[in-house]
């Protein structure tokens, strides 16, 4: 995976390299900090290890190149038969029956 580098805007200025990280790569902040601790992170031309440093905006953020996992797919949604009720209704209608069977006695 290429580097991944951005330029800090307005909406970004004041806040910590850690949380521009995390919102702008949708990181976790363990893997956002990690990212700094392991000086993977670029502000300027420096390496940074602060993850509490706060940003100004034209500032550029660069990545060390394979620093971040590409996301994992997904697995398909497990289609359904619509005519099929699903474990949870299933549990509730009994509990439905089980509370009107009592409410009779």
């Amino acid at each position: 995976m290429p580097p991944i580098s951005f330029v800090v805007d307005r909406r970004d200025s004041g806040r910590t390299l850690a949380a521009v990280l995390k919102d702008r790569l949708g990181l976790t902040w363990s893997q956002a900090k990690r990212l700094v601790a392991n000086r993977h992170v670029r502000v300027g031309q420096q390496v940074e290890t602060d993850v509490a440093r706060r940003l100004k905006p034209g500032k550029r953020i660069q990545l060390d190149a394979g620093s971040v996992e590409q996301p994992k797919r997904e697995k398909p949604p497990v289609k359904r038969n619509p005519k099929e009720r699903s474990p949870a209704l299933r549990s509730e209608s009994r509990l439905i029956g089980d509370l009107l069977r009592l409410g009779s006695r």
